[in-house]
């Protein structure tokens, strides 16, 4: 008797080489999610809490989001880059990363409308913290705002504003050049009547990259892992309110509205 051949059905076959596909696709691309995960770039010890380039991180609603009080007795908000009369009742502090297209969106529609409406009239004062999100650009960009913040925020927070508009209005511009983010902050400044470029590089140089991560941990505590993100809370208050993402200016004019009945 000779060998037997092994009849294998055409639909057997294909099921087979479809299966082992599957299998081998789902090792490789399980490897490169970890490799993404586990690899911050040039941030040691700071986990990348968003996508880097044209990806952004999907923007919760507030409804969607845990609105639980967290303290905010320990928040470092002396000194910072302040928007506002610093005895205003209510205190709005913003985590956000010149590099996020949220922050974009915040920036351009609800912070002029929160300026022009409860900060003018003495009712909010905001205070920005960095949440480094996007990589070893963001850090720079961040010592920017840092460095014109130390430059004119004592004498003329609205130059400082100014800038800190200009660094949101320029990030198409930084996304579609090839050039340095150095060059790209200076071009900034360029437009910024009262921001002078080489002082803001010389003080650029003087601030250090965990002067700008500091601010991670602080906004981690708080239950904010995204940018933007905010809290809310009156100013003489030992507990806020986080709100997460570029929500619409609707949901801080009920929030703030009914705090400041409250006093």
């Amino acid at each position: 008797m000779g060998d037997t051949p092994i009849k294998i059905s055409r639909r057997l076959a294909f099921a087979t080489v479809f299966l082992l596909g599957i299998s081998f696709g789902t090792v490789i691309g399980g490897a490169s999610t970890i490799t993404l995960q586990n690899n911050p770039g040039s941030l040691p010890d700071i986990e990348q809490l968003a996508p880097t380039d044209n990806q952004e991180p999907n923007q919760p609603s507030q409804d969607d989001t845990e609105t639980e009080p967290v303290s905010v007795s320990d928040l470092n908000i002396t000194d910072e880059r302040t928007m506002g009369a610093q005895d205003a009742p209510v205190t709005l502090v913003y985590f956000g990363d010149f590099n996020c297209m949220y922050c974009y969106r915040f920036a351009q529609q609800t912070l002029p409308q929160l300026r022009d409406t409860f900060v003018q009239s003495g009712d909010v004062k905001i205070v920005y913290k960095n949440l480094i999100t996007m990589g070893q650009n963001s850090i720079t960009l961040a010592k920017a705002s840092e460095a014109a913040w130390d430059m004119v925020g004592e004498t003329d927070p609205d130059t400082y504003w100014a800038f800190h508009s200009q660094l949101h209005d320029d990030q198409q511009i930084r996304k579609q050049n090839e050039q340095s983010v150095m060059q790209d902050i200076m071009d900034t400044a360029s437009k910024v009547e009262g921001i002078d470029e080489e002082t803001l590089r010389t003080t650029m140089d003087k601030i250090s990259d965990e002067t700008v991560t500091q601010d991670i941990q602080q906004a981690r505590q708080r239950g904010i892992t995204g940018t933007p993100g905010f809290v809310l809370f009156e100013s003489q208050s030992d507990t806020g309110t986080p709100i997460q993402g570029a929500q619409p200016y609707s949901t801080f004019e009920t929030e703030i509205t009914e705090l400041l009945d409250n006093n």
